[in-house]
């Protein structure tokens, strides 16, 4: 009988030595439920992996434990080999790269290395933000780098949920108010809040011209330059201009200008009127005629002196 037990009890401890020899490698990384949730038969041996990946300090997971980071470009770890293979969950990953991610049905053999690479995308930074104008008075149109972005309603409030990151020029317009042209920077991934307030507009404009162009101009009595010339922000009220232009009369319009206005003012200038000379009336002098110089011997006195002595003889003879 004593005989019977003492083969029972070798029996036990041969079972309990095969036991120990097929318990799981030290250190060695045991898959977890395969494919079918059922847990494979004893290891046979260990091998092991190496995963290879671009990316220094990626994590490395197994079936969804992790296993190690990548150094000097590698992870290498001990594995349990099994008689079938065994299906496990490879997994890497890394801040602001892409995932990667593979089904291994096959493992390495008792004693091998089996080398697996894993290369990680760069994923693309977020470019964009949201932007909130809270803007005065309601009833603004808003255009951003020069594109509408329609009119802000009564609520005072206009959002746009993605805009393009970097610095945008935002241009916000209301008739009676001062147009606004204002710089903002965008920062990706957040809600950049920005606050406007129009100035009501108080003064006017003049365009001034003239026809010719040239004049001096002159507004209530100060020179203002000379045509054509634009006079901004003017105050609202009462204006005389003046022109003047050398060789054209002086001129003068009168305008009245509102807050907010733009007039034009244009006056054509008249030549100055050049007199013209009387035409003198004269009379020609007649033309005298010439006297004829009579002969020498044959004068009146000399002809009236022979008739004379004619006479005296003719009585001295009676």
């Amino acid at each position: 009988m004593s005989f019977y037990y003492g083969k029972i009890l070798i029996i036990i401890i041969v079972l309990i030595s095969c036991g120990i020899c097929v318990a799981d490698t030290p250190g060695a990384i045991s898959p977890q439920n395969g494919v079918n949730n059922q847990v494979p038969p004893g290891p046979i041996g260990s091998g092991f992996f190496e995963f290879r990946s671009n990316v220094e300090g990626a994590t490395v997971f197994l079936d969804n434990q992790t296993v190690g980071t990548i150094r000097e470009g590698s992870l290498k770890i001990p594995v349990d080999v099994y008689e079938k293979p065994v299906t496990r969950e490879l997994r890497i990953e890394a801040g602001g790269y892409s995932t990667y991610h593979e089904t291994l049905v096959k493992g390495p053999k008792a004693g091998e290395t089996m080398v697996l690479r894993g290369t990680l995308q760069v994923v693309p930074l977020n470019l964009t933000g949201s932007l909130s104008l809270a803007v005065s008075p309601p009833g603004s149109t808003v255009s951003i780098d020069n594109v509408s972005a329609g009119v802000v309603d009564q609520s005072g409030i206009m959002s746009i949920r993605t805009i393009n990151s970097g610095s945008r020029t935002i241009r916000v317009t209301m008739p009676g108010y001062k147009d606004l042209v204002q710089q903002v920077y965008v920062t990706p991934n957040l809600e950049n809040k920005v606050r406007i307030t129009l100035d009501t507009i108080t003064t006017g404009t003049l365009d001034i011209s003239s026809n010719p162009a040239g004049a001096a101009v002159s507004i209530n009595g100060m020179s203002y330059g000379i045509t054509p010339v634009t006079a901004a922000d003017l105050e609202q009220g009462s204006y005389l201009i003046g022109f003047n232009l050398p060789g054209y009369q002086n001129a003068q319009s009168q305008v009245i200008l509102s807050a907010g206005q733009r007039v034009p003012v244009s006056i054509y200038l008249q030549p100055i009127p050049t007199a013209t000379p009387t035409p003198v009336l004269t009379t020609p002098e007649p033309t005298p005629t010439p006297t004829p110089t009579p002969e020498a011997g044959f004068t009146p006195a000399l002809v009236i002196l022979g008739l004379l002595c004619a006479f005296v003889i003719q009585i001295k003879r009676k």
